[in-house]
């Protein structure tokens, strides 16, 4: 009997030295390091399309009273229709797409598509949010601007990929402010996660207010099988790379909210999906799709896309259905 007490001894010393071995390696992770610099240049992109759209757009920055300004992309500025808010992903910036902003204008409507706190040209910290509610907050300031200045109660709103998320939050908060919802390939579910090491570098940065950088593991190749823009992706410098603990944080707390009151996106809703997407999870967003109490709902998925819509063979077949969906809105059905 007394060997066993001395090998379950030795077996909860190493287990205690294992565990204080993956603390030590978790909280070395968690130091304050800063995010390499970035050089907040809004250059032209090489791709020759996106170059003539981009062109078409004028940068403006928003300020704000306690935050640093919000670069916005304005497109068709002086078109009468109702304004359309445009939300871009977790590594992307409004730069991605300017292709969509510059046809959604070409339609009659002013398009104003901004960069996310920390991301794009922002000069706020580099991937960080204290909380989800900033996000909606940043909409809230570009709809009241942009109703203001267009005359408008509502606004349409369009959340590419993890854009979906503040855009879907901010509908369940402001839902009388919402013509319509477009999702495309939304990251309401996703495939992609981060490891186990890295959610518990999270949760002791959440813990301990030490916000180390987590990667974002996104690759070129799962936004599009389109040579000349997965070059595009891989030398933009503006892409984010790493999050904070604390923004990786508010990203299912976002979720819960959106879940807790989805009762609210009675709005009518456009959502469109890649067919061949490794980074969302169709199964699961058609079932939130599914399960959407809005009447007027339209789902769409385009086989031959990776993820970004415009960066695929599909472009011109989700432009076509985006206007459709504005048309059929321009015929006196801008709310249920």
């Amino acid at each position: 009997m007394r060997w066993r007490r001395q090998l379950y001894s030795i077996g909860r010393l190493l287990g205690l030295l294992g565990l204080l071995g993956l603390l030590v390696l978790v909280t070395s992770g968690c130091a304050v390091r800063p995010y390499p610099p970035v050089q907040l240049v809004d250059r032209e992109p090489a791709i020759s399309e996106m170059a003539r759209a981009q062109q078409h757009g004028r940068l403006d920055f928003i300020p704000q009273a306690a935050a640093p300004a919000i670069p916005v992309r304005v497109f068709g500025r002086d078109e009468a229709g109702p304004p359309v808010i445009l939300v871009h992903g977790l590594q992307s910036h409004s730069g991605w797409f300017v292709q969509s902003a510059d046809f959604i204008a070409r339609l009659g409507r002013p398009v104003y598509a901004f960069d996310r706190k920390g991301s794009g040209l922002s000069e706020a910290k580099r991937g960080h949010a204290n909380s989800y509610e900033e996000w909606i907050e940043e909409i809230r300031i570009l709809v009241e601007m942009a109703t203001r200045r267009h005359g408008s109660p509502r606004v349409h709103l369009v959340g590419h990929c993890f854009g979906a998320i503040p855009a879907a939050a901010f509908a369940c908060r402001y839902p009388e402010l919402v013509a319509s919802l477009i999702l495309p390939t939304a990251a309401i579910h996703t495939r992609t996660d981060v490891s186990f090491l890295e959610k518990l570098r999270i949760f002791i940065g959440r813990v301990t207010g030490r916000q180390s950088y987590i990667p974002i593991h996104l690759q070129a190749e799962m936004f599009t099988d389109l040579p000349d823009y997965e070059a595009f992706i891989r030398g933009d410098n503006l892409a984010l790379s790493q999050a904070t603990a604390q923004f990786y944080w508010q990203v299912p707390r976002a979720r819960r909210y959106i879940k807790n009151h989805v009762d609210r996106l009675t709005m009518p809703v456009f959502m469109a999906l890649a067919d061949k997407d490794p980074i969302c999870d169709n199964a699961g967003n058609r079932r939130f799709f599914d399960n959407l109490p809005a009447q007027d709902k339209l789902l769409k998925s385009y086989e031959d896309a990776e993820h970004i819509l415009e960066f695929s063979r599909e472009r011109e077949a989700f432009f076509e259905d985006l206007a459709a969906w504005f048309r059929y809105r321009d015929q006196g059905h801008e709310s249920n």
